[in-house]
Protein backbone atom coordinates (compact mmCIF):
# COMPACT_ATOMS: atom_id res chain seq x y z
CA UNK A 1 0.00 0.00 0.00
CA UNK A 2 1.28 3.20 -0.95
CA UNK A 3 -1.44 5.68 0.44
CA UNK A 4 -3.86 4.67 3.19
CA UNK A 5 -6.88 7.04 2.31
CA UNK A 6 -10.03 6.78 3.17
CA UNK A 7 -13.30 8.95 2.51
CA UNK A 8 -16.05 9.73 4.62
CA UNK A 9 -19.78 10.16 3.51
CA UNK A 10 -19.38 14.13 3.55
CA UNK A 11 -16.23 13.54 1.10
CA UNK A 12 -13.67 14.31 3.58
CA UNK A 13 -10.43 12.15 2.88
CA UNK A 14 -8.81 10.63 5.81
CA UNK A 15 -4.63 9.68 5.39
CA UNK A 16 -2.77 8.20 7.59
CA UNK A 17 0.94 8.70 6.51
CA UNK A 18 2.72 6.37 8.74
CA UNK A 19 1.89 3.74 11.42
CA UNK A 20 0.61 5.27 14.57
CA UNK A 21 -0.83 7.90 12.79
CA UNK A 22 -4.36 7.72 13.97
CA UNK A 23 -6.66 9.87 11.73
CA UNK A 24 -9.88 11.17 13.48
CA UNK A 25 -12.95 12.81 11.74
CA UNK A 26 -16.54 13.75 13.03
CA UNK A 27 -18.72 13.64 9.85
CA UNK A 28 -21.32 15.87 9.08
CA UNK A 29 -23.41 12.76 9.51
CA UNK A 30 -22.35 12.76 13.32
CA UNK A 31 -20.54 9.42 12.98
CA UNK A 32 -16.75 9.23 13.76
CA UNK A 33 -14.15 7.95 11.58
CA UNK A 34 -10.64 6.81 12.33
CA UNK A 35 -7.85 5.53 10.21
CA UNK A 36 -4.40 4.45 11.13
CA UNK A 37 -1.17 2.01 9.98
CA UNK A 38 0.32 4.59 7.23
CA UNK A 39 1.54 2.18 4.71
CA UNK A 40 2.23 -0.65 7.06
CA UNK A 41 -1.37 -1.89 8.37
CA UNK A 42 -5.45 -0.44 8.26
CA UNK A 43 -6.91 -0.34 11.06
CA UNK A 44 -10.15 1.49 10.56
CA UNK A 45 -13.00 2.64 12.86
CA UNK A 46 -16.08 2.72 10.38
CA UNK A 47 -20.09 3.01 10.38
CA UNK A 48 -21.76 0.24 9.17
CA UNK A 49 -25.03 2.25 8.08
CA UNK A 50 -22.59 4.79 6.41
CA UNK A 51 -19.10 3.33 5.63
CA UNK A 52 -16.35 5.05 4.25
CA UNK A 53 -15.19 4.55 0.63
CA UNK A 54 -11.69 3.08 -0.25
CA UNK A 55 -9.46 5.56 -1.62
CA UNK A 56 -6.43 3.67 -1.12
CA UNK A 57 -3.21 3.87 -3.44
CA UNK A 58 -1.33 0.44 -4.34
CA UNK A 59 1.67 -0.42 -6.12
CA UNK A 60 0.04 -2.11 -9.23
CA UNK A 61 -1.13 1.80 -9.92
CA UNK A 62 1.26 3.39 -12.55
CA UNK A 63 4.03 5.17 -11.84
CA UNK A 64 2.56 8.85 -12.41
CA UNK A 65 0.43 8.04 -10.28
CA UNK A 66 2.30 6.28 -7.14
CA UNK A 67 4.95 9.27 -7.21
CA UNK A 68 2.61 11.80 -6.60
CA UNK A 69 0.95 9.90 -3.08
CA UNK A 70 4.59 8.15 -2.19
CA UNK A 71 5.94 11.09 1.01
CA UNK A 72 8.82 11.88 2.65
CA UNK A 73 9.24 13.45 5.63
CA UNK A 74 11.55 16.50 5.48
CA UNK A 75 11.79 19.82 6.46
CA UNK A 76 10.88 23.25 5.29
CA UNK A 77 12.92 26.16 5.38
CA UNK A 78 11.53 27.29 8.51
CA UNK A 79 12.53 24.08 9.88
CA UNK A 80 9.15 22.71 10.01
CA UNK A 81 8.33 18.37 9.65
CA UNK A 82 6.46 18.34 6.36
CA UNK A 83 5.52 15.35 4.00
CA UNK A 84 6.24 15.88 0.56
CA UNK A 85 5.55 13.81 -2.40
CA UNK A 86 8.12 12.35 -4.32
CA UNK A 87 7.78 14.07 -7.19
CA UNK A 88 8.07 17.15 -5.96
CA UNK A 89 10.98 16.51 -4.14
CA UNK A 90 14.51 18.49 -6.23
CA UNK A 91 16.81 15.90 -7.80
CA UNK A 92 19.62 16.83 -5.15
CA UNK A 93 17.39 15.29 -2.73
CA UNK A 94 16.54 12.29 -4.36
CA UNK A 95 20.04 11.49 -5.68
CA UNK A 96 21.24 11.97 -1.89
CA UNK A 97 18.32 9.48 -0.98
CA UNK A 98 19.47 7.18 -3.51
CA UNK A 99 23.03 6.95 -2.14
CA UNK A 100 21.81 7.27 1.44
CA UNK A 101 23.02 3.79 2.80
CA UNK A 102 20.65 3.68 5.46
CA UNK A 103 17.05 3.57 3.64
CA UNK A 104 15.71 -0.01 3.25
CA UNK A 105 15.93 -1.20 -0.26
CA UNK A 106 12.41 -1.86 -0.10
CA UNK A 107 12.15 2.11 0.27
CA UNK A 108 15.16 3.27 -2.11
CA UNK A 109 13.40 1.29 -4.72
CA UNK A 110 10.78 4.27 -5.11
CA UNK A 111 13.84 6.46 -5.17
CA UNK A 112 15.52 4.56 -8.06
CA UNK A 113 12.33 4.44 -9.74
CA UNK A 114 11.95 8.28 -9.77
CA UNK A 115 15.53 8.80 -10.79
CA UNK A 116 14.77 6.71 -13.79
CA UNK A 117 11.90 8.30 -14.67
CA UNK A 118 13.16 11.84 -14.16
CA UNK A 119 15.97 11.15 -16.02
CA UNK A 120 13.62 9.02 -19.00
CA UNK A 121 11.66 12.82 -19.30
CA UNK A 122 13.98 15.01 -19.28
CA UNK A 123 12.55 16.20 -15.44
CA UNK A 124 14.86 18.98 -13.48
CA UNK A 125 13.66 20.26 -10.30
CA UNK A 126 15.99 21.98 -8.81
CA UNK A 127 14.48 23.13 -5.71
CA UNK A 128 11.95 21.85 -3.12
CA UNK A 129 8.47 22.43 -4.01
CA UNK A 130 6.53 22.22 -0.98
CA UNK A 131 2.93 23.30 -2.07
CA UNK A 132 0.63 20.26 -2.30
CA UNK A 133 -1.71 20.05 -5.22
CA UNK A 134 -3.47 17.13 -4.28
CA UNK A 135 -4.81 15.67 -1.21
CA UNK A 136 -3.59 17.19 1.88
CA UNK A 137 -1.68 14.52 3.29
CA UNK A 138 -2.55 16.32 6.95
CA UNK A 139 -4.14 14.58 9.76
CA UNK A 140 -7.91 15.47 10.28
CA UNK A 141 -9.83 17.35 12.92
CA UNK A 142 -10.55 14.65 15.52
CA UNK A 143 -13.00 14.67 18.53
CA UNK A 144 -10.08 15.54 21.23
CA UNK A 145 -9.87 18.75 23.03
CA UNK A 146 -6.97 19.96 24.44
CA UNK A 147 -7.55 20.48 28.32
CA UNK A 148 -5.09 22.77 28.69
CA UNK A 149 -5.75 25.45 25.50
CA UNK A 150 -9.06 23.97 24.27
CA UNK A 151 -7.51 23.36 21.15
CA UNK A 152 -9.17 20.73 18.66
CA UNK A 153 -5.50 20.26 16.43
CA UNK A 154 -5.21 17.24 18.73
CA UNK A 155 -2.60 13.98 17.41
CA UNK A 156 -2.90 10.94 18.65
CA UNK A 157 -0.17 8.59 19.26
CA UNK A 158 -1.42 4.91 19.59
CA UNK A 159 0.15 3.11 21.90
CA UNK A 160 0.26 -0.77 22.67
CA UNK A 161 -1.44 -0.32 26.09
CA UNK A 162 -2.37 3.47 26.17
CA UNK A 163 -2.88 6.04 23.74
CA UNK A 164 -1.11 9.55 24.10
CA UNK A 165 -2.30 12.91 22.92
CA UNK A 166 -0.55 15.73 22.00
CA UNK A 167 -1.87 19.37 21.40
CA UNK A 168 -0.44 20.61 18.00
CA UNK A 169 -1.03 24.18 19.21
CA UNK A 170 0.47 24.37 22.93
CA UNK A 171 2.26 20.96 23.12
CA UNK A 172 0.61 20.02 25.89
CA UNK A 173 1.11 15.88 26.53
CA UNK A 174 -1.30 14.25 27.79
CA UNK A 175 -2.63 10.41 28.53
Amino acid sequence: MIANMWETPDGTVLWSRHVHDSVFYEDTNGERYMVDGGNDYCHLSDSKEHPMKNRCIFNDEPWEVQRKFILRGTFDQDGNRVWVPLYKLSNGHIDSLVADTNIPESTKINYLTEQAYRKEHKINIHTHDYAFDGVQPISSPNPYVCPHCGSKNVHCHAGMMVDRYECEDCHFDWR
